[in-house]
């Protein structure tokens, strides 16, 4: 089966190539910020962007060097990095947590729950 692209007739084998075609040629599936225009692939990162527009931003205190963040995962990943967060000396020999966990952690946390749990997992 061959699929054509509505815009330019450009003909796709993989429905899958044709839908990165049309994300990226003309800009099908992207959400934009109506305050500032940027764009996003994803409605979870421009529902986040918009928040950052609002004038009732949380912050997030370090307790180590009281820099503050808008965001808990970049207070996370700022205390893992910087502040020595677990008294580990560097990010890769936390408490046997595999960077990977590490990032997955700071990128999926939605709450405050979540944010204390990753803390006391590491």
């Amino acid at each position: 089966m061959i699929f054509l692209c509505k815009n330019c007739s450009k003909s796709f084998i993989k429905l899958t190539n044709k839908a990165r075609h049309m994300r990226l040629q003309h800009g099908s599936g992207l959400k934009k910020c109506d305050e500032c225009g940027q764009v996003f692939s994803r409605s979870e990162n421009l529902q986040r962007h918009v928040s950052s527009h609002s004038r009732e931003v949380k912050s997030f205190e370090c307790d180590k060097c009281s820099q503050i963040f808008s965001r808990r995962d970049n207070l996370l990943q700022h205390k893992l990095k910087n502040c020595n967060a677990t008294g580990a000396t560097s990010l890769g020999s936390v408490a046997n947590v595999s960077k990977s966990r590490e990032q997955e952690s700071i990128e999926n946390l939605d709450n405050d729950e979540d944010y204390d749990t990753v803390l006391q997992q590491l």
